[in-house]
């Protein structure tokens, strides 16, 4: 026979692993959202990546003495100084992230 004591541990015991369950579950809950987030970044990275490569090729095509090439490469400059600003944004958040 089970005396009081005894059942009082039990049920401590099953509530300790209801608690870990929890928290197990939790930090899957977790992980999964944090691989997501890496999946988003690495998929702009990529696009960026491939829009910088897009845009190197552009300007490697370019004629300088034509003028409409000047203005181009103009586009060019501001398209990649804009990717630089996303990046360095980008940056900047996951430093801030890191830190806290």
């Amino acid at each position: 026979m089970v005396n009081l004591s005894d059942k009082g541990k039990i049920r401590g015991l099953d509530n300790l692993i209801r608690s870990i369950e929890v928290s197990m579950s939790e930090l899957e809950s977790d992980r999964k959202r944090l691989e997501r987030k890496v999946a988003e970044r690495d998929l702009r990275l990529r696009v960026i990546k491939k829009e910088m490569e897009r845009l190197r090729l552009e300007r490697g095509d370019l004629d300088l003495s034509n003028e409409q090439d000047k203005k181009k490469l103009f586009s060019i400059e501001e398209e990649l100084s804009s990717l630089k600003k996303q990046l360095q944004v980008k940056l900047a958040e996951r430093r801030t992230r890191e830190r806290y």
